[in-house]
């Protein structure tokens, strides 16, 4: 009987091909797109799970408290914490500590220079980590002059010849021997780097304390308790660092990706709104397609009406009509998982590039075993459960000779499935909207200084560059308005950039003091243009050193009415407050501003440089003047250019969830093309007969659309509570936020509307102008 029904369900997809091309499309296009995002989950969800026992190892975090008593979190902990943990701690089968050369150095060999960034380590760092080795000993990185290189920084420097033995310059005076090749990173580790130095290279000092400067990782006994091994760490660290404003974490290396709550390395942090956003999309998605297609098939399955009633005529039972349009179900679910395979490979490199990440193949293979059973158990039993009670319910012959239908499979449940389609994709439109308003918001809000034109420069550091002679050179090029030396931008400053142990006049002994700082010469607050509400900024003619300019936020901290003039202290240093700046964004908007200073220092090795505009003959002409001071060629960044690296990721969200909400809607048009072609089915003879009593054209056209405005004013009002809800919780992670208003709501639903009249209209058409005569004679 199996055989039988998957020769005939086979047979019957090709005769009824016209009627399957519209579901089955709608299920490959669903399936195609959950296939490459259940792929990406997989991918994102894998990070750094690549070493050995991966769920013992941890990252050793430094905790110091701000001023609202919560912990700031940094990767920087003292070099000689990791020995002294594995020595004291018996649950610590290894440790390791290293320093990550944040910004890159430059690497040589020959003609051929790279800036690459890399790590200063131990030969520890194997026995934690999992790096695969090529080639070499892992104790040679001990040895000074040793450097290792992964397989793709190798192939650069060296083309195809073998590296080992060879020689490449470091950091411009330092000759390092090529002692080992690394695989090349994966591409799932948080962790990532082109190359291994010894960690004497870099800092000698290993016995400080009370200097944050090596990044500590840890490797436990299988099934060794997380707490117990936090509070042990913490009584070592106690033992040598007795302030308790400083405290030690723990995070497992599976949870950098997701869960850690601060900047580490150069690593970039999985967004969870982006991951649960993109995964809950992917299942409405492929939701909305079962929910069309079974729209579509069952009307179909009334088509075939004059089939099911010969074949229970011919002694067919309900049962055996069940299982024959299940299998028919089934068989096309395969068809649809083995199309949606060929179609997501297309849809792999859209989505690459809308979201800008990269799917790796063995993560795909795996996603395309995972959805063949979603795809046979959703779509072919689920899916085809309806249409096969649908059919299975209908009554050979009644009394009065005509062939019946149970209200309930004909009725209830297909308007639940309709109501369900306005639901997702009402929704999905809504939500897509408060995202871009919310992204737009971003973009343009007045962050309180200007980030237009200006370039950044990361100048070597090196002793012997004059920064005062580059500073005239640069102002003596026309194009050019104003120069800075400072230490980093306003745009995006980190938590290590926060210093702790600020004093002042009145202040409650053992309050926590955590204060964000720039430093910066004259000219910053005139080149970025900040504002000043209170005193002046810092003054060419004036001695600066013992002078801060501070934030209205830090004012505000320390109560003062006028706090210009009143001194602070830090690390025993007394400063006199010149200025008060107002209040700017420097960081992204998702977080509230803290109390903040800017520092006086015109030794700082980044330079920023205001022109008129910014034009390929400027650029090259700046570059030529630092490259002649310099002695190397000069990378430039633009500062407007950071700032929206801010909201990369905010942007990246919305272009996927356009794309998606696009999909939406296409597919809850095709549903709407099933509900209107199941409807003309059954009222074929009432058509004709309103026709031959006069109706007219338009009058039949709005009596058919009736139910789907009536299906749509329920959907929106179902669709208002949870969408509010969720866009509230998504909107609760910005300090500076949008509102949601009234008419955002009733233009996504109104787009949904307008589309699902205009693709539903052509087939009400078609049954308006049937000739009646034709309609009663196929009745």
């Amino acid at each position: 009987m199996i055989k039988y029904n998957f020769y005939r369900a086979v047979k019957n997809i090709f005769r009824f091909r016209s009627h399957y091309i519209i579901g089955i499309s709608g299920l490959v296009l669903g399936m195609a797109s959950a296939l490459v995002i259940t792929a990406w989950v997989i991918q994102e969800m894998s990070y750094d799970r690549f070493h050995d026992r991966s769920e013992s190892i941890y990252m050793v975090t430094t905790d110091i408290k701000n001023n609202q008593g919560d912990d700031n979190r940094f990767p920087e902990t003292p070099p000689p914490l990791s020995d002294a943990l594995e020595e004291e701690i018996p649950s610590i089968t290894n440790s390791t500590h290293f320093v990550y050369l944040y910004g890159g150095r430059e690497l040589q060999s020959g003609d051929v220079r790279f800036n690459e960034t890399g790590i200063a380590a131990t030969s520890s760092f194997f026995d934690v980590f999992n790096f695969d080795l090529e080639t070499g000993n892992p104790k040679s990185l001990e040895e000074p002059n040793s450097i290792f290189l992964t397989r793709n920084l190798a192939t650069k420097i060296f083309s195809h010849q073998n590296p080992i033995g060879e020689t490449v310059v470091y950091n411009g005076d330092k000759n390092l021997t090529v002692r080992g090749i690394l695989s090349n990173i994966p591409k799932t580790s948080s962790l990532r780097f082109e190359y291994l130095i010894s960690y004497t290279l870099e800092n000698e000092n290993q016995e400080e304390w009370w200097q944050l400067s090596d990044a500590t990782f840890i490797k436990t006994r299988e099934n060794a308790d997380q707490n117990e091994v936090k509070n042990l760490s913490q009584q070592v660290f106690r033992k040598h660092i007795t302030d308790e404003q400083y405290n030690l974490n723990l995070i497992p290396i599976t949870d950098l990706r997701y869960k850690a709550d601060f900047s580490f390395f150069n690593a970039e942090h999985g967004s969870y709104k982006k991951l649960l956003t993109l995964a809950f999309v992917a299942v409405l998605i492929l939701v909305l397609a079962c929910l069309n297609y079974t729209n579509l098939i069952s009307a179909y399955a009334y088509k075939r009406r004059m089939e099911v009633m010969v074949r229970k005529v011919n002694g067919a039972s309900s049962k055996q009509l069940f299982y024959f349009f299940l299998m028919e179900s089934i068989v096309v679910s395969v068809l649809v998982w083995g199309l949606a395979v060929l179609v997501s490979e297309f849809f792999s490199f859209g989505f690459q590039s809308i979201l800008d990440v990269e799917l790796t193949r063995f993560y795909f293979n795996r996603s395309i075993l995972i959805t063949f059973p979603i795809s046979v158990i959703l779509i072919g039993i689920i899916s085809g459960l309806f249409p096969a009670m649908l059919a299975s319910s209908m009554e050979a012959i009644t009394k009065t000779g005509r062939m019946h239908v149970n209200s309930f499979f004909s009725g209830r449940v297909r308007n639940a499935f309709i109501l369900s389609q306005f639901v997702v994709s009402i929704a999905l439109t809504i939500s897509c909207l408060v995202i871009w308003q919310q992204v737009h918001f971003m973009e343009s809000y007045d962050v309180g200084y200007k980030k237009e034109n200006i370039i950044e420069v990361v100048l070597p550091d090196n002793p012997q560059i004059n920064l005062e002679i580059i500073r005239s050179e640069l102002l003596a090029e026309p194009n050019i308005t104003q120069v800075s030396l400072a230490g980093t931008s306003p745009v995006n400053l980190p938590p290590i950039f926060t210093t702790e142990g600020w004093q002042w006049e009145g202040l409650e002994e053992g309050a926590h003091t955590s204060v964000y700082r720039i430093y910066a010469d004259e000219n910053y607050a005139g080149l970025f243009e900040i504002n000043l509400v209170e005193g002046q900024f810092y003054s060419p003619e004036k001695t600066n050193e013992n002078k801060i300019v501070i934030n209205e936020t830090f004012a505000g901290l320390m109560g003062f009415a006028d706090p210009v003039g009143r001194i602070v202290e830090h690390n025993d240093k007394k400063y006199e407050i010149a200025g008060v700046m107002e209040d700017f964004n420097y960081q992204h908007l998702s977080n509230s501003i803290q109390p903040m200073a800017v520092l006086y220092d015109k030794s700082r090795n980044k330079i920023f440089i205001k022109t008129e505009n910014i034009s390929e003959d400027a650029l090259e002409n700046i570059s030529d003047i630092l490259t002649s001071f310099t002695g190397t060629t000069i990378s430039y960044s633009l500062v407007s250019d950071e700032f929206s690296k801010l909201y990369y990721g905010e942007n990246k969200i919305i272009e996927a969830l356009l794309a998606f909400t696009l999909l939406t809607i296409l597919l809850s048009g095709m549903g709407m093309i099933g509900m209107i072609t199941f409807t003309i089915e059954r009222r074929t003879k009432e058509i004709a007969i309103r026709k031959i009593s006069g109706a007219k054209i338009r009058e039949i056209m709005m009596l058919l659309n009736k139910g789907i405005v009536k299906w749509f004013l329920l959907g929106f009002i179902i669709c208002i509570p949870f969408t509010v809800a969720g866009l509230n919780y998504w909107l609760d992670n910005f300090a500076f936020k949008v509102s949601l208003s009234a008419w955002i709501f009733i233009e996504g639903a109104a787009i949904i509307l307008l589309i699902n009249l205009l693709t539903v209209s052509w087939q009400t058409w078609r049954a308006a102008i049937q000739n009646p005569a034709n309609s009663l004679r196929q009745e």
